[in-house]
């Protein structure tokens, strides 16, 4: 009983302390709530991170209620700080000291009150101080992938109708499963999108200028839109006969077009644009099916498959490229982890070498990149990856520059 009352002293302080620290700093820009908290784990290094998500949660779990944006976004800032604060490195004394900077302002400090042993594990309270949860501490961007406009009302699948708005919308729910899987970016729920577009009549978005289709992002709480459509879709097979023996076989194949656009919802550009086309020939489609015919059903699941896969892959590229972050002889460190590298990838680091210059505008095009190196994935953790130089000159890599995987893609 005495432990419930303690329990509810405390909660009831720290309600107090968050309505009055949004009272106070309405138009201040530090917005801090401290609180005192204890945690227990089998390290004193885990219960601290206990204890430093305990406290963000208790602060700003209130404040964010009944917003499933804010709420998805404050929750992958928490989990990106976790994996930041698990490095092996880091001990209490090095998380308290650097706090502010590993949550990127998310806490802005943390006091460390007292370690002691309850077996069989640590005990740590602390004094943490946690900022009211804004966008602009969010640690990752946020991304809405709108319902995909298929260019034909259907498609054909070897004689089978396929509606278009059923393929449209199955590839945009499979593409935004994707988009979590990376880890990357905040994907919004497609509920909420659909709700959010319902609700201001925004039904047709690809006739709408980017200008008009960044206002509506505002309105979803995104940072960035993955707009396309569906241009071409279908499983063909044709009928063979031999005239000299009289023996007949098909042959099948399938294939899948998508424009697609991905535009920064801030400054209404498009930051990507390009038709993605993949498919699959009659040998790889009767190792999918056995040897059998292919059937319009399986043949969907693949598309989608490989076309969100596709998909996904050139968003991250473009949003946040795998880069060099450490060079040390023969050993290169990457700043990707668990979720986009895993041991035994190959990777490709290219450079830039002249610049490129438009010859009409004058306008700089970026630099002409060439292959440095070939680089292994050795062993992985949860932000960063070790690698070993496969080909190439060591002496030629540098933080910076860009590492794309080698027959593999995002999500495989």
């Amino acid at each position: 009983m005495r432990t419930l009352v303690q329990t509810l002293v405390v909660l009831l302080t720290v309600m107090m302390s968050i309505g009055s620290a949004v009272a106070q700093s309405a138009g201040s820009p530090s917005r801090i709530v401290e609180m005192q908290v204890k945690a227990k784990a089998p390290t004193a290094e885990m219960a601290l991170r206990r204890a430093i998500a305990d406290a963000a949660r208790s602060v700003n779990g209130p404040l964010i209620a009944g917003d499933a944006t804010r709420t998805q976004r404050f929750e992958d800032s928490l989990r990106d700080l976790d994996a930041a604060l698990s490095a092996p490195d880091l001990a209490v004394g090095s998380i308290a000291t650097n706090i502010r900077l590993l949550s990127r302002g998310l806490v802005d400090r943390v006091t460390i009150l007292e370690q002691r042993d309850v077996a069989p594990e640590r005990e740590v309270s602390a004094l943490v101080g946690v900022a009211i949860f804004e966008t602009r501490l969010a640690t990752r961007k946020s991304i809405a992938v709108m319902a995909f406009r298929p260019a034909s009302s259907t498609f054909s699948f070897g004689g089978s109708p396929v509606q278009g708005i059923d393929l449209a919308r199955t590839l945009a729910d499979k593409t935004t499963e994707r988009m979590v899987q990376t880890g990357v970016l905040t994907v919004l729920d497609r509920q909420h999108i659909d709700e959010v577009a319902k609700e201001r009549n925004f039904v047709e978005l690809y006739g709408r200028t980017p200008e008009e289709l960044a206002r509506f992002g505002k309105m979803l709480g995104a940072d960035l839109l993955l707009v396309g459509s569906i241009e071409t879709a279908g499983l063909e097979t044709t009928s063979q006969t031999v005239e000299a023996s009289g023996y007949s076989f098909s042959r099948s194949y399938a294939g899948m077009s998508v424009a697609a656009r991905l535009l920064d919802v801030q400054t209404g550009a498009i930051t990507w644009a390009d038709t993605l086309r993949i498919g699959f020939d009659h040998s790889q489609l009767s190792r999918m099916f056995g040897g059998g015919t292919p059937d319009a059903s399986g043949t969907l699941i693949a598309l989608d498959d490989e076309m969100s896969m596709a998909l996904v892959g050139a968003v991250v590229e473009n949003v946040a490229p795998i880069k060099v972050a450490l060079v040390d002889g023969n050993t290169i460190w990457l700043n990707r982890g668990t979720g986009r590298l895993e041991p035994g990838m190959r990777l490709q680091v290219r450079g830039g070498g002249m610049e490129v210059v438009d010859p009409d505008t004058g306008e700089s095009l970026g630099q002409a990149e060439r292959m440095l190196a070939v680089i292994e994935v050795v062993s992985v953790d949860a932000k960063k990856s070790q690698c070993t130089l496969i080909e190439g000159a060591g002496e030629e890599l540098r933080p910076g520059q860009i590492a794309r995987p080698l027959a593999t893609s995002v999500g495989r």
